[in-house]
């Protein structure tokens, strides 16, 4: 599944990387940029908390005449005064909008890709309702800041780690694709994710995978991830009912005991001799019920048994 989000086989709008202290996403972002490189005239790259150094150090010529790279972690809160761009305060659609080498680098009818690398920043320093709000106008023709051309697929990374679950949930709500990062205590070389996906035609697929990223940042060895084997021991379960201070069954005599209590509204001193005997020794046998004359009632003697109406 997550190679086919990444060759465009399935289509997703918005692509959420959420990833760890523990495994980081910054391998599988570079992996996809390589992907979007052969699929778009343009990928225009916002970094917030990594310098475009990173990634240029790494991707082959070919890839990088494809990025248009935007640094925002030098300076990301304007404390140098080297810009005015700020995470805390600035509206990136008019940023885009206004950037000057972006009007003139894209023209009418390429088809263009963005990458946010990554949005944690956004989140920390503006409200989580402009983030998804930015992330819905990049990809939508009427608000997109790219006019003339088509946004064919936003990427965004977010490290879920800092963040809670009302948060992470409501960009799971915006994104089309969530791939989850997985521990894996198994192996060094292979990483595990968790693939949710959006399909346009409603339908939502789940699955975990298991790959290994080369040293070119191409994906191999793509698996369905295995369960993990969850060992059962057969320990001794201590009993509940041990140390109770009461039975919680019956003895024989106590049950015969139950049997002879009489209820309230049956007298069994007005039955014949030979149906108290009866009853004392538990047995099924006829009893008066003593009804109030308080009301009108009714007999109806059916094979079923005695009916009882009021009136």
């Amino acid at each position: 599944m997550i190679e086919n989000i990444l060759n465009g086989k399935e289509q997703s709008k918005i692509v959420l990387i959420q990833d760890t202290i523990e495994e980081s996403g910054y391998p599988l972002a570079t992996c996809c940029l390589k992907s979007l490189s052969n699929r778009f005239d343009q990928i225009h790259l916002l970094c917030f908390d990594i310098s475009p150094q990173t990634f240029k150090k790494v991707l082959p010529e070919e890839t990088l005449s494809h990025c248009t790279f935007h640094d925002f972690s030098s300076d990301p809160l304007g404390w140098l005064e080297n810009g005015h761009v700020s995470v805390k305060s600035t509206d990136f659609i008019h940023y885009l909008q206004k950037h000057p080498t972006l009007r003139n680098s894209c023209s009418q009818g390429q088809q263009i890709a963005v990458m946010l690398c990554s949005i944690t920043n956004l989140l920390i320093h503006q409200s989580p309702s402009y983030t998804c709000r930015l992330l819905h106008r990049l990809v939508d023709t009427y608000t997109s800041p790219f006019s003339g051309v088509t946004v064919g697929q936003v990427v965004c990374m977010v490290h879920s780690d800092l963040h809670g679950e009302h948060l992470l949930s409501q960009l799971a709500y915006v994104a089309t694709s969530v791939i989850t990062l997985q521990n894996n205590s198994t192996s060094n070389t292979f990483m595990n994710c968790h693939v949710l996906h959006h399909r346009t035609t409603g339908k939502i697929l789940q699955i975990n995978e298991q790959f290994r990223l080369s040293p070119t940042y191409e994906l191999k060895d793509l698996m369905v991830a295995k369960p993990a084997a969850v060992s059962v021991t057969d320990e001794h379960q201590p009993d509940p009912t041990a140390n109770l201070t009461f039975n919680l069954n019956l003895t024989d005599k106590e049950k015969a005991d139950r049997s002879r209590q009489v209820l309230p509204h049956i007298k069994i001193q007005n039955l014949p001799q030979e149906s108290k005997t009866s009853c004392e020794e538990g047995e099924d046998t006829i009893a008066l019920v003593y009804l109030r004359k308080t009301r009108n009632y009714t007999f109806c003697d059916t094979e079923d048994g005695l009916r009882i109406r009021t009136q």
